[in-house]
């Protein structure tokens, strides 16, 4: 019947994304699962822009997501957009569309609410907020 795996089918489930073949159905399966739960990542405690003075941002790829979080503090305000992350650093979003976010000051209702984007060519900036400490956490499709 057509939901019948057959040998065939089986043979080429071992062939892996290196072009490698497992030397069975379960070391292909292992390798799958490891490389699913791969990941890279790198924390950025230097900022470009010239407004932030102290922080750190983590920046994790896995397969399919990226994740930035920590906390970032401004040395005052911010009128027009800056760049803190390049492109280098932060990968582009899959759908190759802005991703927008917002921070809020810990601890603080009153603070001019921070606003970040991810960039389609993949750099972290923000805008507004006050001098003061921010927590970043946002999520996104990479390839």
């Amino acid at each position: 019947s057509t939901t019948e795996v057959s040998a065939a089918e089986i043979a080429d489930a071992r062939v892996q994304a290196n072009g490698q073949t497992a030397t069975s159905l379960g070391n292909a399966i292992r390798w799958v699962y490891n490389a699913l739960l791969a990941e890279e990542h790198a924390t950025y405690t230097e900022f470009d822009g010239g407004v932030v003075s102290d922080g750190a941002l983590t920046v994790t790829q896995r397969p399919g997501l990226c994740f930035i979080t920590g906390n970032i503090t401004l040395s005052k305000s911010i009128a027009d957009w800056k760049t803190i992350l390049s492109s280098s650093k932060v990968p582009a979003p899959q759908h190759g569309r802005l991703v927008p976010f917002e921070a809020s000051q810990w601890g603080t209702s009153y603070a001019r609410t921070l606003r970040g984007k991810i960039t389609p060519d993949g750099e972290l900036q923000i805008v507004y907020g006050v001098a003061g400490n921010y927590v970043i956490n946002v999520c996104y499709p990479i390839e």
